[in-house]
């Protein structure tokens, strides 16, 4: 729901939006939606499966040999929450999979077309790049030394927190390390809806609507960037304290696991480099 509706915001600004889905023929349907509601024809999709590092990795090179190979905004919106353990074929469990390691491998794989993006645009006279990390306020009990529930019970409120406090954490450290490369890095609560992932988390009805919800992702995407700053995390387009980001070693450690398993499941890139690179600065 929030993910269309933020498509359909951008859309509405006349931006050319690809959509990144797992169910194609879902998609192509919620595209021609945006189409007809927004007269803007540049709406795409992708086919992806967000809990694959390697779909998300066939993604990104088919992406990357596009002829418009431009990516001004990345907007990460993945969130699942499944009553049960489940593992992946690589071994994740799948919130964390699908929730946080496609939000690093989408920004750390794409690093370099935001960054080319970023140079064009401000030679063109226009801000950075950008990357929006839809999270949430309910976040936290983040186990570096158990992110995959093998010693802890298996709990589905608990792995959803664990995976919003590593989106807001993984936001302001990326902030720094992708600054120098002219890309703005931020996250957000967008708000509470009355959706299937609420429901799985055991609460009933939302109180803001998908569009409200929308409203602070698609803001931070197409705000000027010099309001905005970078490594922020947001709330009803106001700039709130993060508990988290003050944590340094908390993000290092975050971000270094994360670049450990873009090593183990998919080949070296000039991403993957570039992650060894800020590891060792």
């Amino acid at each position: 729901q929030i993910g269309k509706e933020i498509a359909l915001g951008l859309a509405n600004k006349g931006l050319r939006i690809i959509l990144a889905a797992r169910n194609v023929k879902k998609a192509e349907k919620v595209a021609t939606e945006i189409q007809k509601a927004t007269k803007n024809s540049h709406v795409e999709v992708e086919q992806v499966d967000l809990s694959s590092p390697s779909s998300i990795h066939s993604f990104v090179n088919r992406f990357a040999k596009r002829k418009d190979t431009r990516l001004d905004v990345l907007v990460n919106n993945a969130a699942i929450v499944p009553q049960s353990k489940t593992v992946t074929k690589e071994g994740l469990e799948l919130q964390f999979a699908t929730n946080v390691l496609s939000y690093f491998l989408l920004a750390v794989l794409l690093r370099p077309i935001l960054r080319q993006t970023a140079e064009a645009s401000l030679k063109q006279g226009f801000g950075p790049s950008r990357i929006v990390n839809v999270a949430s306020q309910y976040a936290g009990e983040l186990d570096l030394t158990d992110l995959h529930f093998q010693r802890r019970k298996y709990n589905a409120n608990t792995a959803y927190k664990q995976s919003k406090q590593a989106n807001r954490i993984f936001s302001h450290t990326a902030a720094s390390k992708f600054e120098s490369d002219g890309i703005i890095v931020h996250a957000c609560h967008p708000g509470v809806v009355t959706s299937n992932l609420l429901s799985g988390l055991g609460f009933g009805s939302g109180f803001d609507s998908a569009a409200q919800a929308a409203d602070t992702p698609v803001y931070l995407a197409t705000a000027p960037a010099k309001q905005l700053g970078t490594g922020k995390f947001w709330k009803d387009r106001q700039a709130v304290r993060c508990s988290f980001s003050s944590d340094g070693k908390l993000g290092e450690a975050l971000w270094d696991y994360c670049a450990k398993m873009q090593g183990k499941m998919l080949p070296p890139t000039e991403s993957e480099d570039e992650v060894c690179d800020d590891n060792n600065a």
